[in-house]
């Protein structure tokens, strides 16, 4: 297999060089200079590599069908919802037919998401996206502890089950929770009230598209979308599905607080310019 035909899969799967990285334990250097035609005549033993690579990638992929489980991309034809699906070693089945009884079969509880039966990788997240999620729930579990009651916030690595509960388990970057009814050791069962997703590159279609859709028909109260690229807030509430845009400065206040919570967004942005 020649470089070019390399290329020419990486741009149809829409790998990035992270994924091949993952994949053959090269360099993400080497990868770049190859990958940009920098380097010409990579070592015999990194073609190799990545032969081997990408070969694998062509025997899993379902031409007739259109859709690829196995090494982290899935497109089927006229469909958004296989942004990134994976298979962790579990049984080839249609993308749509997965249940949560597929996850509970793994050794480890993955990092992975399950919408309306469809598998999705959760790429670790970025240092500026944990930075903002901890400077989020920091605020939010300070106004709590003041508040009290029952409200509990959670970070990501809190699951969440929603209708039907053996087809969709989201986990979002920050949720609060006001009902203890539907607290589990494995997870919450039932809408969060307020939810937060922080948009990376690799999830911005399915935070936007797909797991706002599934947020507001499952009930959740209130939906934020933090969009770090365009400065910005996105605002759905169950009673204004629509939505809309806040700017990333200032303080905006939480719906289902009455506003009492504010949050400081200023302190969101200083992070993106210290580090950006």
């Amino acid at each position: 297999m020649t470089i070019e035909e390399m290329k020419r899969i990486k741009k149809e799967r829409g790998y990035s060089v992270m994924d091949i990285a993952e994949g053959t334990g090269l360099p993400i250097g080497t990868l770049t200079k190859i990958f940009s035609g920098q380097t010409e005549t990579p070592r015999r033993a990194t073609v190799r590599a990545l032969e081997e690579f990408f070969e694998k990638d062509s025997r899993s992929y379902g031409l007739k069908n259109r859709e690829y489980i196995g090494n982290g991309k899935a497109l089927p034809e006229g469909s958004l919802l296989c942004e990134t699906a994976i298979s962790y070693g579990l049984p080839v089945k249609q993308q749509g037919e997965y249940t949560v009884d597929d996850l509970e079969d793994l050794d480890e509880w993955p990092r992975v998401e399950l919408i309306d039966g469809v598998l999705y990788d959760m790429a670790v997240p970025r240092m500026n996206h944990a930075r903002i999620i901890q400077a989020l729930y920091d605020q939010v579990r300070d106004h709590i502890k003041r508040k009290g009651g029952n409200c509990e916030a959670f970070i990501a690595g809190a699951g969440v089950f929603l209708k039907d509960y053996k087809k969709n388990y989201l986990v979002p970057d920050l949720f609060i929770s006001c009902d203890e009814e539907k607290s589990r050791e494995d997870g919450l069962y039932g809408p969060p009230d307020f939810v937060v997703e922080v948009i990376s590159p690799s999830s911005d279609k399915k935070d936007t598209v797909i797991k706002r859709k599934k947020y507001m028909e499952s009930g959740v109260r209130e939906y934020w979308i933090v969009d770090p690229k365009r400065s910005s807030v996105f605002i759905y509430l169950k009673d204004d599905p629509i939505g809309r845009i806040h700017p990333l400065s200032g303080k905006l206040g939480v719906a289902i607080y009455n506003g009492e919570l504010q949050i400081d967004l200023d302190e969101i942005a200083a992070i993106l310019e210290r580090w950006p």
